[in-house]
């Protein structure tokens, strides 16, 4: 036999017999006899309570405009003011010249004259009824957004924004009936954008768009940027519903568009000259046409803000003791009140492994010709994080913030299964035991405050991600919250505790 190889027996023989048997004792056999580690379960009440949420923060860039009616929850309207993009520099095509001597022009158009001046309201989708007639007015902003408006100041995006005092109604622009879905339009077109696009026309003042074309040539620097055009020339509009009950658009952007007379010309920049003769010229004439153009438009480098507005119904659901809801657009939200005290007390010498919690919505009937649907996802948050975490563009971390979708979980039907939130119970209690270490003495209204900001919130929200090609794995981009018309009568409620289950480890 090989050396090396019955070496290699012989070692094995020796590592063989000179081992226990018993091998799943290994480590075990330093523990006293007494002791053993077992994996427990142990149930917890928690209780939920509907909060009216005032506002919500909306990082959107999209307009939500119109007024519907539940016999829910009554009314909600929905309005937003929006400033327009300038492009750096911005300028408006010169009136056409030719220079004999080098053979070179410039400039396209007929004249300085304005022909025309249009705001449009482009959308792609709605809530509600189609063909329910509406009314849209369009006010100009006043010198008072331009004082407070600071892009770095967060507070225009939150839902209660003041639109009142950054208009005035004498300044109206125009106003315009119309149906969410144009029946004027043939149906083979409404069946894709990239043949018609949904929007809604208001025909403007022309002297209001000679005024801008004037000002791009005598004052240039007011269109430097975005910021120098707000403050000189149109500081933006404001869109609400003045008539109708039963639809909310979702606006995609607003346009600015002038109609101008220009010379249709070559490669070269040539005028060309009409080959036939028609009805609008003679042979040999001069090439023109109306060129209209949208020159400013709403984007995501300007400021955009939604105003939301609920009924006084809103307050007897959230009054209801025997369920919770949850409801958007900045409706309710559902607190949940978790026992840190008692988990703290109970568990105390114990590992928690996993808590689980199941919030289960009772079946919703589609009693009325429009209905709102269920929330897709709900944001599990601790009350104190929410400003921070819509505010700084923050995606959950599976740590102090969870997203459930929808009977998410095939075991559960109608409900959001929160399956492991141990590291937000775990990191909760421990924060708890630093503050009290640092204050010192602990009031009943420290402890009555802190309860405040460390209750949960489910609060409706929207999502983007993507797949990680490398690791497959899927990677959420951004969170926002729902601000679609969207609601859920949760089970639970101060009156009917729900149940949140701990597995732990313990030694016995």
């Amino acid at each position: 036999m090989n050396c090396k190889f019955l070496g290699i027996f012989f070692f094995i023989v020796v590592l063989l017999t000179g081992c226990d048997d018993n091998t799943g004792s290994i480590g075990w056999d330093i523990m006293p006899a007494a002791d053993v580690m077992k994996s427990k379960t142990k149930i917890f009440n928690i209780i939920t309570e509907s909060v009216k949420a005032d506002s919500v923060y909306a990082r959107s860039s999209k307009g939500y405009i119109g007024r519907y009616s539940d016999p829910n929850f009554g009314y909600y309207e929905a309005s937003f003011l929006t400033e327009l993009n300038c492009l750096d520099n911005y300028r408006f095509p010169d009136v056409y010249s030719y220079d004999e001597a080098t053979g070179k022009a410039s400039g396209v158009l007929v004249d300085d004259s304005v022909r025309g001046f249009e705001l449009e309201v482009y959308y792609s989708t709605w809530f509600g009824d189609s063909l329910n007639a509406c009314r849209m007015s369009a006010y100009l902003l006043n010198d008072q957004w331009i004082q407070d408006r600071n892009p770095k100041n967060r507070d225009y995006r939150y839902t209660n924004i003041d639109v009142e005092k950054y208009y005035d109604k004498s300044a109206l622009l125009g106003t315009k009936a119309y149906t969410a879905y144009d029946v004027t339009v043939p149906a083979e077109q409404h069946a894709s954008i990239a043949l018609y696009y949904p929007h809604i026309v208001f025909q403007l003042d022309r002297e209001e768009g000679q005024r801008i074309f004037d000002l791009n040539k005598s004052h240039p620097e007011y269109f430097k940027n975005s910021e120098e055009f707000i403050k000189h020339v149109f500081p933006g509009v404001y869109l609400k519903n003045d008539f109708g009950d039963g639809t909310i658009l979702y606006v995609d952007r607003v346009n600015l568009s002038m109609t101008l007379l220009a010379h249709y010309t070559d490669e070269n920049g040539i005028k060309l000259i009409k080959k036939v003769t028609d009805d609008s010229g003679v042979a040999g004439s001069d090439s023109v046409g109306l060129s209209t153009q949208i020159v400013f438009a709403s984007t995501k480098e300007v400021i955009q803000a939604n105003k939301f507005t609920n009924s006084t119904l809103l307050e007897e659901k959230v009054a209801e003791t025997g369920n919770s809801y949850v409801k958007s657009p900045a409706g309710i939200f559902t607190a949940i009140h978790i026992p840190y005290d008692e988990i703290a007390e109970e568990l105390k010498n114990d590992t928690i492994n996993s808590v689980n919690m199941v919030i289960t919505n009772y079946n919703q009937e589609d009693e009325y010709t429009v209905n709102m649907k269920v929330p897709s996802s709900l944001l599990l948050i601790r009350a104190k994080d929410v400003k921070e975490f819509f505010e700084g563009a923050n995606v959950r971390d599976n740590i102090l913030t969870y997203i459930e979708n929808h009977n998410g979980n095939a075991s559960y039907n109608n409900s959001y299964t929160f399956s492991n939130i141990a590291r937000l119970i775990t990191t909760t209690l421990k924060e708890k035991e630093q503050e009290k270490s640092k204050a010192g003495t602990w009031t009943a209204e420290m402890e009555a405050q802190w309860e405040e900001d460390n209750k949960l919130l489910l609060i409706p929200v929207v999502y983007t991600g993507h797949t990680d090609n490398y690791s497959n794995t899927y990677i959420m981009d951004t969170v926002e919250h729902n601000l679609e018309p969207t609601y859920a009568k949760l089970i639970g409620g101060p009156d009917n505790p729900l149940q949140l289950r701990i597995t732990y480890t313990t030694f016995e």
